[in-house]
Order: structure tokens, then sequence, then C-alpha cells
């Protein structure tokens, strides 16, 4: 019995240094058709709403202020992004092959796994940290009442958001 308990141990192990993701389609090309389609929408959407306030913002002398400058680097930002990840959901959205996409972890040696652990968490403290202090000085400070300060807390709100779903679940893959 115990040697049949060593076997399964040596043959139940799984290793954490491969993650597989399947992709969002399914068997039926309908529906891959129609994801292509939202996706491409809200592609053109994001681009064409991002280039709209960038050429507003440099075209109207109004707007040559800090808040409006700013607001117009987060769309080249917000751009370059969704033409970085977009593009490539389009083309593995209608892909015939069935999408599936391994990520090989960041490390099995366990001094490097720590290393990454701290280096994420810091950023994440940094990251959450900044963002909390932006939404409070804009609540707190009277003279913040505007709807651009408005805006960059909504902002901070958002990537509160975001890096809480990301960050936690990379935290706890690292170790």
């Amino acid at each position: 019995m115990l040697s049949r308990l060593n076997v399964m141990e040596k043959v139940n192990q799984t290793s954490p240094e491969r993650f597989i993701l399947l992709g969002l389609g399914s068997n039926f090309p309908y529906l891959q058709i129609i994801y292509f389609i939202v996706f491409l929408v809200m592609y053109i959407i994001t681009l064409s709403g991002n280039l709209l306030l960038i050429i507003v913002v440099r075209i109207n002398p109004k707007l040559n202020n800090p808040m409006y400058f700013f607001l117009s680097n987060l769309s080249i930002i917000d751009a370059c992004f969704s033409s970085t990840i977009v593009p490539k959901v389009l083309k593995n959205t209608l892909a015939i092959d069935k999408k599936r996409f391994i990520l090989l972890g960041l490390s099995n040696v366990p001094y490097l796994q720590a290393i990454c652990f701290l280096v994420f968490i810091v950023m994440y403290i940094i990251t959450l940290s900044g963002n909390f202090l932006l939404i409070i000085v804009v609540r707190i400070n009277p003279k913040l009442q505007t709807p651009m300060c408005s805006f960059l807390s909504n902002l901070s709100i958002i990537d509160i958001c975001f890096s809480s779903t990301i960050v936690p679940k990379i935290l706890i893959n690292t170790l």
C-alpha cells in the first residue's frame, strides 16, 4: 500500500508554472462572428473617441492647460494599449484552430518567486495608495470640485478596481 501512495504522489503532482486559458469562442462559428463584431465595434469606438479627444484638446486654445494635457496623454495611452491588445483578440477570435493560450509562470526558483512577489506587492501598494490619495484630496478640497477632477477621481476608482482584480491573483500565483 505504501508503494502505491509513493507512485500516486509522483504521478499526481501539479506544477504552478503553466496556466492554460481557453479562448472566448466556442465550437459554434456564429458566436465567433458575434464576438468579432462586438470587439471590432468596441475597438472602433475606443479609438475614435480617444483620437477625437486628442484632436479637440490640441486644436482648442481654451483647453491648453495641464489638466487637459494630462487627459490627452491618457487618451494616447488608452489608444496605444487598445491597439496592442484588441487586434490580437480580433485575429484569435476568427482563428480556425481552437484558441489556447499557454502562459508560462514567472519562475520556479523560490528566491526569484519571493522577489517577484515583493515587486508586485510594492507596486500594488503604491498604486492603491496613490489612487486613494487622489480620491481623498479631490473629495476634501473644495477647489478641486470640478468636472475634470471628478473625472480623474473616477479614473482612480477604475484603476483601483482593475488592480484589485488582477494583482491579488498574480500575488497568489507567484507564491
